[in-house]
């Protein structure tokens, strides 16, 4: 921060003429810096600090699924200073999407996603502005992908319902 502060006033000394000038720095952890330089002539220069999104709000969508379907997830956040955003999701199965966007400051965005195996996984989600400054990634959306279809299997347990004493050696081997 301190040498992105001291690059900016070595450029205005560059381009403004030597003249009595008053400069003053804000600084705040919690507020954007402020550069101001004043002339005699009143001419006032301000320069802000560009502030990076909110943090996204936790993923809304489906907790339970299949594997191997696309399920829709949503979020927002918004940007203090007003610019669009891109998001970058992380789907808890080792899949990072890159950042998608961009999108208004405030806009509900969506984006789809299928996990190829059953399991239990953590959805979330960050956001970076035009500027490049990054959000804090969201809370996590648990989810759970607790069983895939597999035809066979359930064509087998129809089958061993219907016909509860037949196939004993199959149905042992089988485990039902």
């Amino acid at each position: 921060m301190k040498n992105k502060i001291f690059g900016i006033i070595v450029s205005i000394l560059l381009i403004v003429p030597i003249v009595p000038a008053v400069v003053s720095l804000k600084t705040s952890p919690l507020a954007p810096t402020v550069l101001r330089v004043h002339d005699d002539s009143s001419q006032v220069l301000t320069l802000t600090d560009n502030l990076p999104p909110d943090t996204p709000q936790t993923p809304s969508g489906r907790t339970q699924g299949n594997a191997g379907v696309n399920y829709t997830y949503t979020t927002s956040t918004t940007d203090p200073d007003g610019d669009r955003v891109y998001y970058m999701w992380d789907w808890g199965d080792g899949n990072v999407t890159g950042w998608q966007g961009s999108y208004a400051s405030g806009e509900t965005v969506n984006t789809t996603h299928a996990w190829a195996v059953k399991g239990s996984y953590n959805i979330t989600v960050r956001a970076r502005d035009t500027h490049r400054a990054q959000s804090g990634w969201s809370d996590p959306l648990p989810i759970v992908m607790p069983y895939s279809y597999q035809p066979s299997r359930h064509f087998l347990e129809t089958l061993f319902q219907r016909f509860p004493h037949a196939f004993p050696i199959l149905r042992n081997l089988l485990g039902y």
